[in-house]
């Protein structure tokens, strides 16, 4: 059964890869400590301009990522299941360009759509291969739309 089910949806592949981006936000103090630890403290926020959204939730405003690029709002999840970030910006270069980011080059497919004013708006997304960091599993997929632009969402568990 058990092989079934990973021959109907097969698991992306694990490496040790790191890519530009990760190699990136990884040498971040506050994503390095996302990674490591398992809790985030009000200092590691010390000199950001944030809301926390709930009891392990956080919202940075104007967070700039050296060596990558400039994020108009990053979201931070923390739960006993690991961590969610999400990275916004209305630059789709890392959607577009996603070979120099993330080492990959396909074109991407629709994911779903948003509707804003009566609009449908497509959402194409692109996975990119799994990584393993400081012993846990790093998922990254980058999202592009009209209405936001692009959206960069890293799992750690």
């Amino acid at each position: 059964m058990e092989q079934l089910l990973s021959a109907i949806s097969p698991q992306p592949t694990v490496t040790t890869d790191l890519y530009y981006f990760i190699k990136q936000f990884e040498k971040n103090r506050l994503f390095n400590k996302i990674i490591t630890a398992s809790h985030i403290i009000n200092e590691d926020l010390d000199g950001f301009c944030y809301e926390k959204a709930g009891p392990n939730e956080y919202n940075i405003f104007g967070f700039p990522l050296p060596g990558v690029g400039f994020f108009d709002t990053v979201s931070i999840l923390r739960t006993r299941f690991g961590s969610m970030v999400e990275l916004t910006t209305f630059d789709t270069s890392y959607f577009d360009n996603s070979g120099q980011y993330f080492g990959m080059f396909a074109n991407g497919r629709a994911n779903g759509y948003y509707h804003h004013l009566k609009e449908k708006h497509i959402v194409k997304c692109k996975r990119v291969k799994r990584v393993t960091l400081y012993g846990k599993t790093i998922d990254c997929s980058i999202h592009k739309c009209l209405l936001y632009g692009c959206k960069i969402m890293i799992s750690v568990q």
